[in-house]
């Protein structure tokens, strides 16, 4: 047996040898042991077996086996008996287990858990780490495919997505996703920044989540919503269910809202709100409202309160309700408002003058 055999038919038996720690002590036990210069071999001593003393044991004393698992195993001596004789006393058994990846484990490069086939693979290597797509009994599968509802990391947080594609490449898998919050799209997204989404909301939850108020149901069917309200009206757009929203809003309040008695009644304001859609995205929208309600600061509830106070007098003051115009098409509808309760003084900065040519244009502007 050459000089090089006996180096590798140490570093397979010898159990004395530490399991490898870092990336240097992976691609050395590799070059040993007869691999590419580019691969690595990571090595577990997994566990000591105290055999039976009166159990004939498959191995000799100081031999080393290939066990059906493919891992290694070494039988040591525990007291002098003559050289190719069976045990009769106490031994060990430690099972080295070897890992082989042909490149760097963290880029998802084939891998084989038997030097047999890893050594017959490497025969005919030619340098890429993906050729055997996986490798011996790892054949790589995708965890996601197309409409899976998912998260993504962006950064260092998770949104909400759907899959909207999935593309094989030589490493494994990317996909192409669509975000929730902005129905933006990104990409080529690896499968380590991807996990499945938690459970389906409750119809409840979900309506909530879309702002609606208590009570509020609404359930999705593929792309579609279907909404319902507390008295069993349904809905199959979330902009005529809204709609109904406010009307029933502005009739059962306590107290009722105004609809007349005040010369700001159905004068139209623009309402400009601020967003943040990721870490470096900023929207800022401005939508066009009207006037549509208002309590008077001596109205008062059913138990004789003021139906407003100001959160900054802390005394009684009037209120204004504002309802927002349909914006069907438009680049951020989700972030869009429907309506919003304001006090004299704010609303009178952001009126719309009477006598101007043509109102001032909705916009959303992107920073």
């Amino acid at each position: 047996m050459t000089s090089a055999h006996h180096i590798i038919a140490k570093v397979l038996s010898d159990a004395s040898l530490p399991p490898t720690t870092d990336a240097t002590s992976e691609r050395y036990l590799a070059v040993a042991m007869g691999y590419p210069t580019t691969w690595r071999v990571s090595r577990q001593i997994l566990s000591s077996v105290i055999l039976d003393n009166n159990t004939k044991d498959d191995h000799k004393i100081g031999s080393t086996s290939l066990d059906k698992d493919c891992s290694l195993s070494t039988t040591n001596k525990n007291e002098s008996t003559r050289s190719g004789a069976y045990s009769k006393t106490p031994s060990s058994t430690i099972i080295i287990q070897d890992v082989i990846y042909a490149g760097n484990p963290k880029k998802g490069v084939d891998r084989w858990y038997c030097h047999e086939a890893a050594m017959l693979a490497s025969v005919t290597w030619e340098g890429n780490p993906y050729a055997h797509k996986g490798g011996h009994l790892t054949k790589i599968v995708p965890q996601f495919a197309k409409g899976d509802a998912v998260e993504v990391k962006y950064g260092k947080k998770w949104f909400a997505a759907k899959v909207s594609k999935r593309k094989e490449v030589q490493e494994g898998f990317k996909y192409s996703v669509v975000y929730t919050v902005d129905e933006s799209t990104q990409d080529n997204v690896r499968e380590t920044s991807i996990r499945m989404a938690p459970p389906s909301a409750t119809a409840k939850e979900l309506a909530a989540s879309m702002g609606f108020p208590q009570d509020w149901e609404a359930t999705k069917n593929g792309r579609n919503f279907l909404f319902t309200s507390p008295d069993g009206q349904t809905f199959r757009s979330k902009k005529a269910a809204l709609k109904y929203v406010r009307e029933s809003t502005v009739e059962a309040e306590d107290p009722p809202w105004r609809t007349a008695g005040h010369e700001l009644m159905n004068r139209r304001i623009v309402y400009e709100h601020f967003h943040k859609l990721g870490r470096a995205r900023h929207v800022t929208i401005d939508q066009t409202g009207k006037i549509v309600g208002w309590i008077a600061e001596t109205d008062t509830d059913r138990n004789g309160e003021p139906g407003y106070v100001s959160e900054d007098t802390g005394k009684a003051a009037s209120l204004f309700h504002i309802a927002f115009e349909d914006q069907p098409g438009h680049p951020y509808g989700k972030h869009l408002i429907d309506s919003i309760d304001m006090e004299e003084e704010e609303v009178r900065k952001l009126l719309i003058e009477e006598d101007a040519d043509s109102p001032r244009k909705k916009r959303a502007r992107l920073r």
